[in-house]
């Protein structure tokens, strides 16, 4: 078994979820928050600092669109597509460079 403790690395799961009726995470930018994200991610080149997922439901639907950010459990309510910004500021203040 290998572990990863130690790794400067701040994992993003946001609840994607839409139903038949256009409710849910996902619908009201979940999705694009992810998709947002990822590809900043990718263009960045930050995918040793930061990874986003796609989750299933969180339990927060009555708050919109709901977020984790692991290793430190920090839960994010009431996200919309605006915030993507934001969003990044704050995953790259939790994933800082690892020291030289």
């Amino acid at each position: 078994m290998e572990s990863l403790q130690g790794a400067q690395r701040a994992h993003l799961f946001v609840c994607t979820v839409a139903n038949e009726k256009g409710e849910g995470c996902g619908a009201q930018g979940g999705t694009a928050l992810v998709d947002g994200l990822k590809a900043w991610v990718k263009e960045a080149q930050l995918r040793d600092r930061i990874q986003v997922t796609r989750s299933g439901c969180l339990g927060q639907c009555q708050k919109s669109v709901a977020a984790v950010c692991y290793p430190h459990g920090q839960w994010l309510t009431e996200l919309a597509t605006g915030d993507l910004e934001a969003l990044k500021a704050q995953l790259l203040a939790a994933a800082p460079p690892a020291a030289d």
